[in-house]
């Protein structure tokens, strides 16, 4: 692991803060890839570590927005996590999926997910793909550690964002509402999986 994206140096325990503000930068280069102009985005009940721990639903109705277009309804995002019996507890990767295939999530289904490796470069190649373009992650923050502007996290637990572009300081995350930036050594520290998916 290492905190830029090139793998230079070495990792600390903890990752370091940064404001979660978005770096500037403009148009398609090796380390530039603002992706899509996010507006009015819904927190799909989704507002922090201590709200109904839906982090799981509210990427896949990002995911469905940015990659689809689709306009996924909060309170039927909402409803259906309610549905699932994982408010307060949270949902498993598997029932996510299994909900998503079976069931839909904002009126889509999945026909399958496909796990990439975290690494900067598949990152980076996913979301310059045209047939990928965001990918949703799974982030593991261990108690202090520090994501997108938000410092000290207060226990260990599991995150999900959709990952829809990446500057020369990190990916660009949305989550809990908002597209926050992330540095390349909190990706490198926090993310643990990586998803695409086909409709």
């Amino acid at each position: 692991m290492a905190t830029d994206s090139t793998g230079s140096y070495p990792l600390p325990d903890v990752a370091s803060p940064n404001s979660g503000l978005i770096d500037n930068c403009s148009g398609l280069t090796p380390d530039c890839n603002p992706g899509p102009t996010l507006d009015a985005l819904s927190t799909y009940g989704n507002v922090g570590s201590q709200g109904s721990l839906n982090c799981t639903f509210a990427a896949v109705a990002n995911w469905e927005r940015v990659v689809l277009g689709a306009k996924p309804d909060p309170s039927v995002i909402t409803a259906e996590f309610a549905s699932t019996g994982g408010v307060g507890t949270g949902l498993s990767n598997q029932q996510v999926f299994d909900f998503w295939t079976n069931k839909g999530i904002g009126g889509i289904r999945i026909k399958s997910e496909t796990e990439l490796s975290t690494d900067p470069v598949t990152l980076k190649n996913s979301i310059n793909s045209p047939t990928i373009k965001a990918v949703i992650a799974q982030l593991e923050f261990i108690k202090g550690q520090n994501f997108a502007g938000i410092t000290n996290i207060p226990s260990h637990e599991y995150h999900w964002v959709l990952v829809v572009g990446y500057t020369p300081s990190g990916p660009l995350v949305v989550t809990w509402g908002m597209t926050k930036q992330m540095s390349w050594q909190q990706w490198n520290a926090e993310s643990i999986k990586m998803w695409k998916f086909n409709t």
